[in-house]
């Protein structure tokens, strides 16, 4: 009987033979754990599985690593060119000054206020400063402010 068993659970190449110690459960129990074809990984396999995985996990992180330097260097760009852009609005105005200052009316305004220079025919006039014209102009009375009359008063003196 335990014979019949061993054939119907086991397949012709992983067949048992029947000890006096060996009871019908352990036969299944066996016989289901080495199922055909399958075997117990061997060190080796265990291994190199274990070197792969380790291997992804490097690449991985390799993979992150540039993603990051990546998204750096992203940023980077980002700021050399808002530098640039600044760089190149102040040459911009730089260059508005030059012309500005090589101009016939600059250099002429710059000799009249700064020089005293004037064109034949012209008078110059010099003012004290702020203060001085503040002590030799005549004191003014202060005026002192009157609050307009309310309408009801204006309209009682009107009537009486």
């Amino acid at each position: 009987m335990n014979r019949k068993i061993v054939n119907i659970i086991g397949s012709k190449q992983n067949r048992v033979r029947l000890s006096s110690k060996m009871s019908v459960n352990n036969i299944k129990n066996y016989a289901f754990s080495k199922r055909e074809g399958e075997t117990k990984p061997s060190f080796s396999a265990s291994l190199q599985k274990a070197a792969a995985v380790i291997f992804l996990l490097i690449l991985l992180g390799s993979l992150l690593k540039s993603m990051q330097r990546a998204k750096n260097a992203e940023s980077l760009i980002e700021k050399s060119q808002a530098k640039l852009d600044k760089t190149k609005q102040e040459e911009k105005e730089l260059q508005s000054k030059l012309e500005m200052t090589q101009s016939e009316a600059f250099i002429e305004e710059q000799l009249r206020d700064k020089l005293g220079l004037a064109k034949e025919g012209e008078i110059i006039l010099v003012l004290p400063d702020d203060e001085t014209l503040r002590k030799l102009a005549p004191i003014m009375p202060k005026e002192e402010k009157v609050k307009p009359k309310p309408n009801y008063i204006k309209w009682l003196e009107l009537f009486i």
